[in-house]
């Protein structure tokens, strides 16, 4: 500030004469005056800074605070939110409930004012709806040509002619197609089931049941249709026909009990009154999970021969694991059951979707897993047969050469030797990959309620106290 004063005076001094010294004085007192007033400012602005500076830095600790105070609180939650109580255990009110949401589901007005909407609605989409029909009548008069088409690739399969994989992809598409008839004819119904005004909230659930009922009729089917004796699976997979017999007849079984209980639960979980769907509901899926575990547990029994032949795991070798897919199955939705009765119907509900992704991925691990070792098989066959093509071959073109025609192949071998060792090496490769597969899978699926199981590790099971003697020297 002293050098400033000495400048301006220095400034005003060099003025000219005329202004006088009073002037001057004027002058120099402005100057300086405006020299503290921007003095005073700088310093306002820098002490200004320094708080906004300050101010920032504690809002960043206060935010870095905050957001660790939030994964906290949000681990907590992932731990606690799937057990917590969805509502109270069944009782007399739940089971007065289960009438009012069954008169409900069954009310004659509801499903003609729902019928009344699917009318409206396949009038206003006609393009739509005649390929629907076209694609359902399709379905309906085709079934007599595939099964004779399919006989037909069976009978090829099991004559072990030929090494050609077509024929199982055709079998296989063929029974998808034989599958896919009435669940058609449900997800096309589902879809004319439009909410109105009148029935928003009937026709919406109801078709957000029979579009779910759908897709689990098509996987029961087509995996019912792949075991049934003579199948894709006996024909193709070298699964043991017994054991595809007592799965196709348990399977037809399941669709027959379980679908309608599926619908029931899925219609009553889409729909808005809480009541309907702790009753009905939740009564419903009891019925469905100990459905479920009762098909399992007589499903799954080493004397069914369905994990020998179907799963492929050897009960002599691995009595460990073949135990484990005998008991995990068909423990689980029994307790998927308790849990909903004792109110925890919600996290019964999650777990149970989850259940049966893992159960849509199990077939679908299944039949990709039996495609891959058929295409392998014919592989091998092919490798194995090479040589004595090559003989005849020979053989024949010393006489007279002719073409070898696709009949004259001879029949293939059921068990070769030549490339056994590159067939094992790619059995081991592909269970490798298909189990790492699976695995990941599984982890996608059950990877949101990973978090929920840390709270079993704080159930402390038992406790045990060992006194240890002082030793003195």
């Amino acid at each position: 500030m002293r050098k400033q004063e000495d400048g301006i005076r220095s400034r005003i001094d060099s003025l000219s004469e005329t202004i006088s010294k009073d002037q001057k004085r004027r002058i120099e007192s402005a100057f300086v005056d405006l020299a503290k007033a921007k003095r005073n400012n700088l310093d306002e602005l820098i002490s200004g800074y320094n708080h906004y500076y300050n101010a920032l830095i504690d809002l960043d600790n206060s935010e870095t605070q905050l957001i660790a105070q939030m994964e906290i609180f949000r681990k907590l939650i992932d731990e606690r939110i799937l057990w917590t109580k969805s509502g109270p255990g069944l009782g007399v009110s739940e089971l007065a409930g289960t009438a009012r949401a069954s008169a409900w589901l069954f009310s004659q007005v509801n499903w003609g004012k729902t019928a009344i909407v699917v009318f409206g609605n396949t009038r206003m989409k006609p393009g739509s709806t005649a390929l629907g029909f076209l694609f359902l009548l399709a379905f309906f008069f085709s079934g007599t040509r595939l099964r004779a088409r399919q006989r037909k690739k069976m009978l090829s399969a099991e004559a072990n002619t030929g090494f050609s994989f077509r024929p199982t992809l055709e079998t296989l598409g063929i029974a998808a197609i034989q599958a896919a008839s009435l669940p058609f004819l449900l997800w096309f119904v589902s879809t004319r089931m439009l909410p109105s005004s009148t029935v928003a909230n009937f026709s919406g659930p109801v078709a957000n049941g029979l579009a779910v009922t759908a897709v689990c009729l098509f996987s029961i089917d087509l995996f019912r249709r792949i075991a049934m004796p003579g199948g894709l699976g006996c024909s193709h997979f070298t699964w043991n026909e017994q054991a595809c017999g007592v799965l196709s007849n348990r399977l037809f079984r399941l669709m027959i009990w379980a679908l309608p209980l599926c619908f029931v639960v899925v219609t009553m979980e889409n729909q808005n009154s809480d009541s309907f769907k702790d009753s009905l509901g939740r009564m419903s899926f009891i019925l469905l999970m100990l459905l479920l575990g009762l098909f399992f547990k007589n499903l799954l029994r080493p004397s069914s021969g369905i994990i020998t032949s179907v799963l492929g795991i050897g009960v002599g070798k691995r009595k460990g694991i073949a135990k484990a897919i005998h008991s995990l199955p068909s423990l689980i939705p029994p307790a998927l059951a308790v849990l909903a009765a004792l109110g925890y119907y919600v996290t019964a509900w999650h777990l149970a979707w989850r259940f049966l992704l893992t159960l849509w991925l199990l077939l679908g691990f299944l039949v990709i897993r039996g495609l891959l070792l058929r295409w392998l098989f014919l592989v091998s066959l092919k490798e194995a047969n090479l040589d004595e093509i090559k003989q005849k071959e020979e053989e024949s073109s010393d006489r007279k050469p002719m073409p070898v025609l696709q009949s004259e192949i001879p029949i293939l071998k059921t068990d070769p030797d030549a490339g056994s060792e590159i067939n094992l090496q790619s059995l081991k490769l592909l269970r490798v990959v298909t189990i790492t597969i699976a695995a990941v899978a599984l982890w996608f699926i059950w990877i949101d309620v990973l978090p929920a199981l840390k709270i079993l590790s704080r159930i402390e099971l038992w406790s045990t106290f060992n006194k240890i003697g002082t030793c003195q020297r």
